[in-house]
């Protein structure tokens, strides 16, 4: 039923975009419905992301989708660098840490992991 919804979703941010073809909130959620289309089309959402990107590099939910697309695409050290991006513009940011933990145990990077989870629960 799910799927069903962002399929759904998906055809209605498409119709959007023909009226809006510069509106990076749109291209945003054009990749998220293709992140949870049944087809789950990571590459194609992934250009999605970068669009908007390209439009509007200040967008936070566009950032962290663009992370999650780089991580299931096994992309781990692109998603790594962003999110250290991040964390550089946003270092009180709790949850990118504790992203960045993630992809560096991940990675086998664990006493940097460590010291993330340790930033990200105030114990650094």
């Amino acid at each position: 039923m799910k799927k069903e919804k962002y399929e759904k979703a998906l055809k209605n941010f498409i119709q959007a975009e023909r009226i809006y073809p510069n509106s990076s909130f749109i291209q945003t959620y054009i990749g998220m419905a293709l992140m949870n289309h049944k087809q789950n089309d990571l590459t194609l959402a992934l250009e999605r992301f970068e669009r908007a990107q390209k439009m509007n590099s200040e967008s936070p939910l566009n950032s962290f989708m663009m992370i999650q697309a780089l991580t299931n695409l096994d992309r781990d050290e692109d998603a790594l660098m962003m999110v250290t991006n991040l964390i550089n513009k946003h270092p009180k940011e709790t949850s990118l840490y504790i992203h960045r933990e993630k992809l560096m145990k991940k990675l086998g990077r664990n006493e940097e992991a460590l010291n993330d989870y340790n930033k990200a629960f105030g114990f650094g």
